[in-house]
């Protein structure tokens, strides 16, 4: 695999690519198998699963979760791995896109609404400051609008 460089960054597809089929990472089974295939890699050489380029980046630069709920056991494997085996002289600050997480506002008032998401809204940025990660919340397109505007590039 080639070194990445600006003009020619590497995107690194690490739950499959839907040019390989057979590689998409998809249900639970294929998951646990994603999880065993990796661990099982390590054991038999002792050599990391992922190209050297791409585990380099991964652990000394700062990273972008898009897609990823942070609750979720894909997420939370991959992020608390990478935070393992970071050195301590390496820590980045991260940045995950999130969408806001339901509120169940047909029992509330819509004050009262308002108020749980902003407590939900501190809950998750103080949760995720403990990771060095920063939160967005809204979707992948609101963020990559905002980026495009914090560039001087708005559409």
């Amino acid at each position: 695999m080639p070194e990445p460089t600006v003009e020619r960054p590497v995107v690194y597809h690490l739950h499959g690519s839907w040019a390989e089929p057979s590689s998409l990472v998809l249900t639970e089974s294929d998951y646990l198998t994603y999880l065993v295939n990796m661990v099982d890699a390590v054991a038999t050489d002792g050599r990391h699963p992922l190209p050297t380029p791409i585990l380099r980046a991964m652990t000394t630069r700062p990273l972008l979760f898009v897609g990823y709920s942070l609750q979720d056991w894909t997420f939370r494997v991959l992020f608390h791995g990478l935070v393992r085996n970071t050195p301590r002289s390496n820590k980045r600050r991260h940045v995950s896109v999130q969408l806001m997480p339901e509120i169940n506002g047909s029992a509330a008032g819509a004050g009262d609404a308002e108020a749980a998401r902003d407590k939900a809204r501190r809950y998750i940025t103080h949760y995720l400051d403990r990771w060095n990660i920063s939160i967005f919340l809204g979707t992948a397109s609101e963020f990559c609008s905002e980026l495009r505007r914090r560039m001087g590039r708005t559409p």
